[in-house]
């Protein structure tokens, strides 16, 4: 992540959740070798996470949280999800094989090394998984 961010002189916005230990809090920040604005869960501050979406060029999600996933993918953004298999569970495999299938999302290590431009330079459409059920739901009701 740091490697993609200086090479296009941005920046990373990092968000920890309420299962993120400040162990790994810390040792993200401390490692992290780019300029950064980070949000730490249980703050006072308001979260900026919508906003923080809604600003990213690129999108790199911890592949433990199909929500964050999902919300991720909602955007029309280049979506990565960070998922060493220490980290995931098989449901969690099946989702992001998906998300892949279906272009929402790639995974973040086969990018390592790649230049920063080309990585950030793909969208898709956004994944609207409500909006799918809704017009299933319709479809089935006027068929009745």
């Amino acid at each position: 992540a740091s490697q993609m961010a200086n090479a296009i002189n941005g920046s990373l916005l990092i968000l920890t959740s309420r299962r993120t230990s400040n162990k790994v809090t810390s040792a993200v920040i401390k490692n992290i070798t780019a300029p950064q604005t980070h949000f730490i869960w249980g703050t006072s501050e308001p979260n900026p996470y919508k906003i923080f979406l809604e600003k990213s060029d690129a999108i790199i999600v911890t592949g433990d949280s199909m929500s964050m996933c999902s919300e991720a993918c909602f955007s029309e953004k280049p979506v990565y999800i960070f998922a060493p298999e220490k980290l995931v569970t098989k449901k969690h495999k099946r989702f992001h094989k998906e998300l892949y299938q279906s272009r929402f999302a790639q995974p973040l290590i086969e990018f390592a090394g790649r230049d920063a431009h080309a990585v950030i330079g793909w969208s898709h459409t956004p994944l609207n998984s409500a909006l799918e059920i809704a017009t299933i739901i319709k479809e089935k009701i006027l068929d009745l």
